[in-house]
């Protein structure tokens, strides 16, 4: 009893203390005992810009064929023609389906024309080529067998013939309401060429290559600057800044969410790809997109992202901002893209509100950190 009462008489003013400081208010309070308080902020965008950092064409996984959502494809390939073959009898191109992206129930043609100018999978000028296709075939937007196209023989011959006439083929499109992603030469299920005809006086089946593929993606909608777009087809990038000046250095940072909500009247997401966005470290003071500096294979410079429901989308940079709290990193700001681009798999288009005044909540960095309080925090 007489424990229990001591007890009471300890913990009185201990109750009086806390009822009397202001300073203990919403979101802030003590660790007792350590010295240390905790703080809670949450800070919106200083700066913001959508660029595109890479080429909407290259070597990629998957090579994009038709039109869905205000983009259109085409392809370009080149197979290797070298050998002897003195009379080709058939050549069948084929193109393993890797899946498709807007009415799975449709279909499309397909058209092939000659290409006539140089060109490679990085620099790629105005294409020229023979407006008179070649061969059409039908694109179905199902994904479960190659699809096979009759090539003109005589077109393959010429090829061997003279090879320096071989600039390869473009395939495009009419009245296509999906985009058909086929595996591209850089991963199994890549294209080839089977060939019949004679060698000599042999008569031979050949398979061939590509030594070129890439896609060609337009699109007719551009960002608007008053959101965040990352858009994978259009290969745009979102790159964003938060000051972290008025956190004291010393700071250790408990939580760095970033959150974004989703325009989903303006964006697209494909299949199991929700939860493949990152956010990198920008490391060059410059945002210019010849001039931006990030290492994307860097995993300390990534946190993956995390829809928490249906539009709202969180990032964890906790390290990346107690990187820049305590100037290990120079604060040049965040580049946010979908992950899933470079593995090959189109994730889609995912647009977010910066406007701080919209019915939708707007881009922001929720904070908390623990430092000692000092008299610039009264």
């Amino acid at each position: 009893m007489k424990n229990n009462i001591l007890k009471l008489i300890l913990f009185i003013p201990f109750i009086i203390y806390c009822s009397d400081n202001k300073n203990i208010i919403g979101d802030e309070f003590p660790f007792i005992g350590a010295g240390d308080w905790v703080f809670s902020r949450t800070l919106y965008p200083t700066k913001s810009e959508n660029i595109r950092i890479e080429k909407y064409f290259g070597s990629k996984d998957v090579l994009l064929l038709g039109e869905f959502n205000e983009y259109s494809s085409n392809i370009l390939i080149k197979f290797r023609t070298r050998g002897d073959f003195n009379s080709i009898k058939s050549a069948q191109m084929v193109l393993t389906p890797h899946s498709s992206i807007g009415e799975i129930s449709s279909e499309f043609e397909g058209l092939i024309y000659e290409i006539t100018s140089d060109w490679n999978e990085y620099e790629i000028p105005e294409i020229s080529y023979n407006s008179n296709e070649v061969v059409s075939f039908s694109v179905y937007s199902t994904s479960d067998k190659p699809d096979s196209i009759l090539v003109p023989p005589d077109l393959v011959q010429k090829w061997y013939n003279d090879t320096t006439s071989n600039y390869g083929m473009m395939i495009g499109f009419k009245n296509a309401d999906f985009i058909k992603k086929y595996f591209s030469k850089e991963v199994s299920g890549f294209p080839y060429m089977l060939i019949r005809g004679n060698i000599g006086t042999t008569e031979d089946t050949v398979y061939i290559y590509p030594e070129m593929d890439t896609h060609l993606v337009k699109s007719k909608v551009e960002p608007n600057p008053g959101e965040l777009t990352i858009d994978d087809l259009s290969i745009y990038r979102s790159i964003i800044k938060f000051d972290s000046i008025n956190i004291p250095e010393n700071s250790t940072i408990n939580m760095a969410l970033l959150e974004l909500v989703l325009k989903t009247e303006d964006s697209f997401i494909q299949g199991d790809y929700e939860d493949r966005l990152y956010a990198y470290r920008v490391e060059t003071s410059s945002w210019k997109p010849d001039e931006i500096g990030f290492d994307w294979d860097s995993f300390e410079n990534q946190q993956a992202s995390n829809f928490i429901d249906d539009n709202t989308v969180q990032i964890n940079i906790t390290g990346i901002f107690q990187q820049w709290v305590s100037n290990i990193k120079q604060n040049n700001g965040l580049i946010i893209k979908s992950k899933s681009y470079n593995e090959g798999a189109y994730a889609g288009k995912y647009v977010f509100n910066l406007d701080t005044l919209s019915q939708i909540e707007p881009t922001k960095l929720l904070i908390k950190y623990s430092a000692i309080k000092t008299e610039q925090q009264f």
